[in-house]
């Protein structure tokens, strides 16, 4: 069993990730973040938590577990700055982060969730400009 398996939630089986851009609209290649925004993305497979989380059980509000690894988000190779990391319902991770000055522009950079040392499957998007 691994210690973690980050995934970030898709659109379908479509490669653009779900994210929510900072006026809370969806990002999407007609609606791409700006560079040095912050967005929102949602995710599984977070592995341990702190405080400990239990199967099933809605997280407390103001408590919210977080993933105990170390927690990453790269927009292209980018790292971005992690704002909030929390479990915000019974298996749905979300994390802020602000994206990159320095990232990729495009319909379609490659967006990657690590926690601890393994980190999510190639082939999620984002757009950005």
């Amino acid at each position: 069993m691994a210690a973690s398996a980050p995934g970030v939630f898709a659109y379908g089986g479509r490669p653009q990730a779900v994210v929510v851009n900072a006026d809370a609209s969806f990002n999407s290649a007609s609606n791409p973040a700006a560079r040095g925004s912050f967005v929102a993305l949602f995710a599984t497979g977070e592995g341990a938590t702190t405080p400990e989380g239990v199967d099933g059980k809605l997280p407390v509000p103001d408590k919210w577990p977080a993933p105990a690894a170390d927690l990453s988000v790269t927009f292209g190779g980018a790292p971005g700055e992690v704002l909030f990391k929390g479990l915000i319902f019974a298996g749905v991770l979300q994390v802020n982060v602000r994206v990159p000055q320095n990232a990729p522009v495009g319909d379609a950079v490659p967006l990657t969730l690590t926690v601890g040392s393994v980190s999510s499957a190639a082939g999620r998007t984002i757009a950005l400009k």
